[in-house]
């Protein structure tokens, strides 16, 4: 493996963790709304619903432990979102 190719892989590296690291962050913050918008319980509002199950999702995916078991959960709970 040539030096570049090394170089490639961390920078390859590098990017995965701070996609991750922005994914979480983000989910971080919609559950810190979440908290705050539906601290009565869940809605009967169609939309607000759709809303209330990615923030439970996203709530449950952080009380993971870090690792990839927590980012799959994330991952998923956005394509759900946008399959909905």
């Amino acid at each position: 493996m040539s030096e570049d190719d090394l170089s490639a892989e961390k920078r390859a590296a590098l990017a995965q963790l701070a996609k991750a690291a922005l994914i979480e962050s983000a989910a971080t913050e919609v559950v810190s709304i979440g908290r705050a918008l539906f601290k009565h319980g869940e809605p009967s509002d169609p939309e607000l619903q759709r809303r209330y199950r990615l923030y439970k999702a996203l709530e449950a995916a952080l009380a993971l432990p870090a690792g990839p078991q927590r980012q799959e959960a994330l991952h998923k709970a956005h394509r759900e979102l946008r399959a909905n």
